[in-house]
């Protein structure tokens, strides 16, 4: 962030991703026939992506696992200030 300077920020978002699907499947039952479809690449890194995530449901426990191993205390710990 260019604007970032001379004073100490906290950036205090988690950046989620969520399956294209993932409103409608928690979304009452009334109204998800309202929710519109979320448009995904349907080809390309991104595609393959979520075609296999879809298929899993999410990572693999060993995934997880790496994942959590490296960013822990990432986001709880300091930062680099």
């Amino acid at each position: 962030m260019v604007y970032a300077q001379g004073r100490t920020y906290y950036d205090a978002d988690s950046h989620l991703m969520e399956l294209p699907d993932f409103l409608k499947i928690h979304a009452d039952p009334g109204m998800r026939d309202r929710i519109p479809e979320i448009e995904i690449p349907r080809v390309g890194t991104l595609a393959n992506l979520v075609e296999e995530a879809k298929a899993r449901r999410g990572h693999s426990p060993e995934r997880v696992a790496e994942l959590l191993a490296r960013v822990d205390g990432l986001i709880a710990g300091p930062k680099v200030y």
